[in-house]
């Protein structure tokens, strides 16, 4: 899928707060292409029928790119955005530390929000930035945890 990207803060400012869904914003700013990685990502995971609940997601163990519920699932979703000549798998940039922390993410978010039932899974959207247009791919079940 390929769409157009607005940057979400032209002047550089970030954002005031919480968002949406009561999850807690980090208040750190993404790099640009990071942060237009992450808007085109979410665009493209509500395209496909999730239903994002939280960006930037602070959790004691680290921060979650988008939380979101894809039919029944609960789903973290980490963000790789990179340039068109990007080489690296994004699902292999995904280093170990990394999954470890969303895992410890998942289950906390899991017990907090009363979702222990539901199942759960760990996507990556890689997303290949072209100036102002963005190609996203969602990697469903990029890899598995306890719990997940």
């Amino acid at each position: 899928m390929v769409l157009p990207v607005p940057d979400p803060h032209p002047t550089g400012a970030t954002s005031p707060g919480p968002r949406p869904g009561g999850f807690g914003w980090t208040g750190r700013q993404a790099p640009p292409l990071g942060r237009r990685g992450e808007k085109a990502a979410v665009r493209a995971l509500k395209a496909a029928g999730y239903r994002v609940l939280g960006r930037n997601v602070l959790t004691p163990v680290g921060e979650v790119d988008v939380v979101a519920i894809d039919g029944e699932t609960l789903v973290l979703v980490e963000v790789k955005a990179t340039g068109i000549a990007g080489g690296e798998s994004p699902a292999r940039r995904v280093d170990r530390a990394k999954r470890r922390r969303l895992r410890g993410a998942l289950a906390r978010l899991a017990v907090r929000r009363g979702w222990a039932t539901r199942p759960r899974r760990f996507d990556v959207v890689a997303v290949r930035m072209d100036g102002k247009r963005a190609e996203c791919t969602i990697l469903r079940g990029c890899f598995r945890g306890r719990g997940a």
